[in-house]
């Protein structure tokens, strides 16, 4: 597949700045063979500024996938605003929810709806409690009380083990791609995909998985 068959003018695309873990939110405004200019990156209300040289790890999401690349910041140009020029990937990596294992198990997990228009509401809202139905690499399964839009952007606190039995807090940027009713009334369970986890935190939960998916099977053999 071709990177213009994924990335078009007006696509939304995440970027991630020279290896940090906040993936800043911008949109395509002109592709060619030289390079993609998007809009100045922004995060909860705060724009970062693009330097020639910068590496960058894009992502751009289709209906049931999404495509991650590296690229390099060549400059900026001024069109009416300032545009951000990217080197055009040689490649897309597409990255499928079930390319991640999916593991029933349930952990503790405390999450909040954000409202994207208003960063300062992040630091009020209270978390609420839950647990999960079952998680991946990708993303999880939990019920909440109360309705919850789709495309809604959550933030999760996931307690989980790591290989010495220690209590490890994950924490992570959630969008809601499915809902479905929860078997208690008033109840729905949200499947929700990753936006933004620090790759070392994903490498721990999938540690944390594999290492459960094992225990499942085991008890399996012994029934």
């Amino acid at each position: 597949m071709e990177v213009a068959d994924i990335i078009t003018i007006n696509s939304k695309i995440d970027i991630q700045i020279n290896g940090e873990g906040i993936f800043y939110k911008s949109s395509v405004q002109e592709i060619n063979s030289d390079y993609i200019a998007i809009h100045i990156p922004s995060h909860r209300g705060s724009v970062v500024y693009l330097m020639p040289g910068d590496s960058v790890k894009g992502r751009v999401y289709s209906k049931d996938a999404q495509y991650l690349f590296d690229s390099t910041v060549l400059g900026k140009k001024l069109d009416r605003v300032v545009l951000f020029l990217l080197a055009v990937p040689s490649k897309l990596k597409r990255v499928q929810m079930r390319d991640y294992v999916r593991v029933q198990t349930m952990v503790p997990v405390k999450y909040r709806i954000l409202k994207e228009d208003f960063p300062e509401q992040d630091s009020v809202e209270p978390f609420k409690e839950s647990y999960t139905l079952d998680i991946s690499g990708g993303g999880l399964h939990f019920n909440v009380q109360g309705p919850v839009a789709l495309n809604s952007l959550i933030e999760l606190e996931l307690t989980i083990t790591d290989q010495k039995q220690k209590d490890v807090k994950i924490r992570a940027l959630a969008r809601v791609k499915r809902k479905e009713p929860g078997r208690n009334k008033g109840q729905v369970s949200l499947g929700v995909f990753f936006e933004e986890i620090w790759e070392k935190d994903r490498d721990i939960l999938i540690g944390f998985l594999f290492r459960k998916l094992l225990e499942q099977r085991r008890l399996g053999v012994k029934k």
